[in-house]
């Protein structure tokens, strides 16, 4: 490595470093600080052209790859869209010039979820602390619907101000029509090839041929 882009890969550790150790300090969520900061230094050290943020669908089934370029997968499990928002405290300024996947929103629409109340607010604030990075948002995909599961009625709210939003703000809509689980929730094997076939239907017809 050239002495010159050395330099400037030790200093994008140092300010990375240091964002994420004062991100930490301010951020109340413990459980998750060892898959947020394996995020944080994926984001310095990676040249990924893409990163697809989301729950634990995500964590499961994001590709390596996204439009024909590589990409990080910054799937937090258990995360609302608020949980996220916090996120980006850290996760915003390693960016760059990156293009972002939003799959979130299914953590909002299970029974007693108190982060349902304000979704359209927390999803709202999200979209323009990316500005205009999204390539692409993820509707919430299908899922067993019950008392133990996610609530179909919310579901489909949030799925109705996730499309009013996007549209508002130009941003193409990912559908996912069919997803197999392993317990209504979470993709299995066939499910994680549904999700990813959905997300890639957002890039150009050249990009998607590089990547089948």
């Amino acid at each position: 490595m050239r002495p010159a882009r050395l330099l400037l890969v030790a200093a994008q550790i140092t300010v990375g470093s240091a964002l994420v150790a004062g991100g930490l300090i301010v951020w109340t969520i413990p459980y998750h600080y060892s898959r947020a900061l394996g995020i944080a230094f994926e984001l310095i050290r990676s040249d990924a052209r893409y990163v697809v943020i989301g729950d634990s669908i995500t964590a499961i089934a994001s590709p390596a790859t996204v439009c024909g370029k590589p990409a990080i997968n910054a799937g937090i499990p258990n995360y609302t869209t608020e949980d996220y928002g916090s996120a980006l405290a850290i996760f915003r300024p390693l960016l760059g010039e990156r293009r972002v996947f939003v799959a979130l929103g299914t953590n909002d629409t299970w029974p007693g979820a108190p982060s349902y109340a304000g979704f359209g607010r927390e999803y709202g604030k999200l979209l323009q602390r990316l500005g205009g990075r999204v390539e692409a948002v993820v509707l919430v995909p299908p899922a067993r619907y019950g008392v133990r599961y996610p609530d179909r009625t919310r579901r489909d709210r949030v799925n109705a101000i996730i499309t009013a939003l996007a549209n508002a703000a130009r941003i193409p809509i990912v559908l996912v029509t069919t997803m197999s689980t392993t317990d209504g929730v979470h993709p299995n094997a066939r499910g994680t090839v549904q999700w990813q076939a959905a997300l890639r239907s957002a890039c150009s017809a050249s990009s998607r041929s590089v990547e089948t």
